[in-house]
């Protein structure tokens, strides 16, 4: 069932934090002041509905600085976390504030402020921090004259596939082999989740804007080329390494820059791969793909913030890896090599009893071994093979509810993530013959959607999620907060909980703004009448301070690792997971 406005407005009105919304079409307005407000401001809602801080401020200074700020967070497009001075009817008090921008489901924006009052924290220390992030303008743009259209890509105006090797089959053309030249490989981190989320036409014109900023290199890059989804590939005339490091690192600060596409600002990062003509190939094509291996070597780097590779020989190795792995891939399910472990969820009671516990996916391959789920399932998604895979998680999962059934008289929860392939109309019958093949009640099982993922479903798919609500399967919003500012998503679909990622987390302790939003996370779940779980819960300190924000459930290595079935029964069986009675 949808959210009505009023009941929003009326959940808002009750949270307890400080909350205002201003109209920023109607010369920034106040259109919600919560109870919370009214009690910070000794100022009833029906006298501030309706002013603009011009009204509401004695002094226009301050009133003037409180409208800048308010429109610098729209022009951004982005959070602003600052620590102001408010003067109000009993005085002047210090308030931790955060401003966003909020995109409403019919096109509407507004500015919405969450206020903490630490007058008391801050009453010897009275400081002003603003903190600004200013987009950077946009690379001027350059539409390139195509020449011949058998020979550039139709999206960006850039050289193809086929511009490419003729560019460098003509540089390499009676070249002395003193004459260095470089091939760089480069490819888009996060574009796939952007263009799942929002879907392919605005994926298009991040892609015509990334394929505008890398004109501005042109000095340098004599041939710029697009081979296709988010590759793309730049030759340079030297191959002066220090040089090149330069250059990678100018790609990198150009790429990273905020993309402002339809009043939604979105950051991405590059991985690049470096190849030198002629030490690391003297033929076009397997120049090209020695820097492709050197760019696959970076997106699969365990060193943090490494962003560009030089070709080495020992990356030919990693290749033929990937290409191997890809194989045995499509015969791991036949060959029993697939299995599935189970990290347990735990209520926040007086027992830390157990609620639940989430399905996770493991390789152990007989020609390589354990494999990563962060190596496997990115190649097993790029070949097509996920769906199968997701098939079978799907049967083995309530394989595993059936035998949990039959072993305990008190039956947990257990959790499955799905993919944006697998979350399609005809979701609920598929669930629906694998629930009746092993006589299960709906109730046991938890479906984990992502933020990224919600914000693409078509009304068709909400409805069947919707469907299966109703029939007694848990809905479960998982890393909230991690994409863009979304609120009014919510409203599309009841969730029965949300789970704060670890991202957030492992910051609460340390980092007082991440503990402001988690709070706040908390809060509005609560008001949806959604339970909360956190996950990612490493340290006695993060737990603490989850129970203080009254999370309900958490999971992560402190009270749980991931473990076999066999382990999970023993732990059951032994009392160490006590099973909840509240599912």
């Amino acid at each position: 069932m949808l959210l009505e406005n009023e009941l929003l407005l009326e959940i808002i009105e009750q949270l307890p934090i400080a909350v205002f919304a201003k109209d920023p079409n109607d010369n920034y307005r106040f259109v919600i002041w919560n109870k919370k407000m009214a009690s910070l401001f000794e100022n009833p809602r029906e006298n501030v509905i309706g002013t603009s801080d011009f009204d509401f401020f004695n002094d226009i200074e301050e009133a003037k600085k409180f409208r800048q700020i308010d429109e610098d967070v729209m022009a951004q497009g982005k959070v602003i976390d600052i620590q102001e001075e408010v003067t109000t009817s009993h005085g002047v008090i210090t308030c931790h504030t955060l401003k966003l921008p909020l995109v409403l489901a019919d096109g509407r924006k507004l500015l919405v402020g969450i206020i903490d009052d630490i007058t008391e924290e801050t009453a010897n220390k009275k400081q002003l921090y603003e903190y600004s992030h200013k987009l950077e303008s946009l690379v001027e743009k350059r539409t390139l004259q195509l020449q011949d259209l058998a020979n550039r890509d139709s999206l960006t105006g850039l050289g193809n596939r086929s511009f490419l090797l003729t560019e460098i089959k003509s540089a390499i053309k009676d070249r002395p082999l003193s004459d260095e030249f470089a091939i760089i490989f480069i490819d888009l981190n996060g574009f796939k989740l952007i263009n799942d989320s929002y879907g392919h036409r605005l994926g298009d014109d991040l892609l015509r804007l990334v394929g505008q900023r890398l004109e501005s290199f042109r000095n340098q890059a004599p041939v710029i080329a697009r081979l296709g989804g988010d590759e793309f590939v730049l030759t340079v005339n030297t191959g002066d390494t220090s040089a090149l490091k330069v250059f990678a690192e100018s790609l990198k600060d150009v790429l990273s820059a905020p993309f402002l596409i339809r009043n939604h600002s979105f950051e991405i990062s590059c991985a690049v791969g470096i190849s030198i003509w002629p030490h690391n190939g003297r033929e076009a094509t397997f120049l090209l793909q020695t820097a492709d291996m050197a760019m696959y070597n970076v997106k699969h780097s365990k060193v943090k913030n490494k962003h560009y590779q030089f070709y080495d020989e020992k990356m030919l190795a990693l290749s033929q890896r990937k290409f191997e792995l890809q194989q045995s891939l499509r015969k791991a399910i036949a060959n029993d090599e697939m299995y599935l472990v189970l990290q347990p969820q735990f209520r926040l009671d007086e027992h830390n009893s157990m609620s639940g516990a989430e399905v996770l996916l493991r390789w152990k391959s007989e020609k390589f071994g354990n494999v990563s789920p962060s190596e496997f399932i990115p190649i097993a998604e790029k070949s097509g093979l996920m769906v199968d895979i997701n098939a079978w998680i799907l049967e083995r999962s309530c394989c595993l509810i059936k035998q949990l059934h039959d072993e305990f008289s008190h039956l947990p929860r257990i959790s499955i993530n799905l993919s944006g392939d697998e979350i399609s109309v005809g979701l609920a019958k598929r669930l629906n013959k694998q629930l009746e093949q092993y006589q299960l009640p709906a109730k046991t099982l938890t479906l984990e959607i992502t933020e990224a993922q919600l914000v693409n479903f078509s009304e068709a798919v909400l409805l069947e999620l919707e469907q299966l609500r109703h029939q007694g399967i848990r809905i479960s919003l998982d890393d909230f907060g991690t994409g863009y500012s979304a609120m009014s998503y919510l409203s599309s679909l009841e969730f029965d909980e949300i789970k704060i990622d670890r991202s957030f987390v492992c910051k609460i302790v340390n980092d007082k703004k991440t503990a402001l939003l988690a709070r706040a996370m908390v809060s509005m779940a609560h008001a949806l009448e959604s339970d909360v779980v956190a996950e990612g819960v490493e340290t006695q300190e993060q737990l603490t301070m989850l129970k203080g924000m009254r999370v309900d459930i958490v999971q992560g290595y402190l009270l749980g690792k991931p473990m076999s079935y066999q382990e999970l029964c023993s732990h059951i069986s032994s009392g160490k997971f006590p099973l909840s009675e509240s599912l």
